[in-house]
């Protein structure tokens, strides 16, 4: 049986970060990520992160009490943090994508925790949603 856990969540960043503290925050969460092998992708756009990670349950753990600790962001909403059978994102330590704010809000809005009676989140609507997105921006 599989550990993998993924953790999906909403946050504000304290004022618009410029490109460069938002490169170097990708670099460090990358060094970071590829150390714990945690998997996933991060939007930005106009002051609000979106972030799915995955990964074994206690590096995910390791990880999100890192965020929560973390100066960059303030009001976390989380949207999901729930077991998964396969990483979604196998290739990115960290991939980075800029939604429009509307692209960004309607992910948001939906129903993250909702997932299939089996708890494929690869099943649910919503992250059939977040990957097509992804793909559309790579």
């Amino acid at each position: 049986m599989s550990n993998l856990h993924s953790v999906v969540y909403l946050s504000s960043s304290f004022g618009l970060l410029p490109d460069a503290r938002l490169e170097a925050l990708l670099i460090s969460a990358r060094q970071f990520n590829q150390a714990h092998q945690i998997t996933g992708i991060l939007l930005y756009a106009e002051g609000t992160f979106m972030q799915c990670f995955e990964g074994e349950k206690s590096e995910v753990a390791l990880v999100y009490e890192r965020i929560k600790g973390s100066s960059q962001h303030r009001g976390i909403t989380e949207l999901m943090n729930e077991p998964i059978k396969e990483r979604s994102f196998p290739d990115w330590h960290m991939g980075l994508s800029r939604p429009t704010a509307s692209e960004l809000l309607q992910l948001g809005k939906e129903n993250w925790s909702k997932t299939l009676a089996d708890q494929s989140l690869e099943g649910a609507l919503v992250f059939r949603l977040l990957k097509n997105f992804w793909r559309r921006s790579q």
